[in-house]
């Protein structure tokens, strides 16, 4: 699944550099939960604040609509059941792999110049190992 991010927030934690900040803690707690109905992410939301259920079971639409969720209804009741359609470390990989290309499209001197004075010894041998198990 090809994931498309319009606004990246460098300055922003984990899920929240690509998504807003409802989507990114409702993937958070599906991920954590699924299947989850909006009522569990609504009431597992509303521990750390006041939320509507109505705005969460809006914005799961929405994240269904993306393409991020799937959406299924329960059987004999009018509840939905929501699952990931990416799991979050795939998540993670494809926030990673936008940003970068990005970059490396424009940047790309810059890009390898920064990385190379940013990452330790170590580092740049699991990189060299990476490259190994590639090739």
């Amino acid at each position: 699944m090809k994931l498309i991010f319009s606004d990246f927030k460098p300055f922003q934690r984990g899920t929240k550099k690509v998504l807003g900040e409802l989507e990114a803690d409702i993937l958070d707690v599906i991920w954590d939960s699924e299947p989850v109905t909006v009522r569990e992410v609504c009431d597992k939301l509303n521990r750390n604040r006041n939320i509507a259920y109505t705005t969460v079971m809006t914005v799961m639409g929405r994240l269904a609509k993306k393409g991020y969720l799937e959406k299924n209804k329960c059987e004999n009741t009018a509840a939905y059941i929501y699952n990931s359609v990416i799991t979050k470390d795939e998540f993670q990989k494809s926030i990673v792999s936008s940003v970068i290309k990005g970059l490396m499209e424009d940047y790309k001197d810059q890009v390898l110049s920064h990385f190379a004075s940013e990452v330790s010894k170590d580092e740049l041998d699991k990189i060299e190992q990476l490259v190994k198990d590639e090739v």
